[in-house]
C-alpha cells in the first residue's frame, strides 16, 4: 500500500487476513479506474514491491479484478 500511494490513480488499500488463520492474507485497492489499475500492475514500482514479499508468499499470487456493482 505504501509503495502504490505514489501511483497516480490509487484511492485506498487493505490487507486483510482469515479469522482464525493470519497466514491467508487478501489486499484490497481501491482504484480510480482500470488504466490505473493496469499501468500499477505492470510497473516497476509493484515488482520491487511483490518480490520484497515473496519470500512471504506460500504459493503465487493471485490477482482477481472486480467491479463496483451498480444497481
Amino acid at each position: 500500500r505504501k509503495t502504490a500511494n505514489s501511483v497516480d490513480g490509487f484511492i485506498a488499500g487493505e490487507l486483510l487476513h482469515e479469522k482464525g488463520n493470519p497466514h491467508h492474507a487478501i489486499i484490497i485497492s481501491s482504484w480510480e479506474n482500470n488504466e490505473s489499475w493496469e499501468t500499477w500492475f505492470v510497473s516497476e514500482q509493484r515488482r520491487v514491491a511483490l518480490k520484497n514479499i515473496h519470500a512471504l508468499l506460500e504459493q503465487d499470487e493471485k490477482v482477481i479484478v472486480l467491479e463496483v456493482l451498480k444497481v
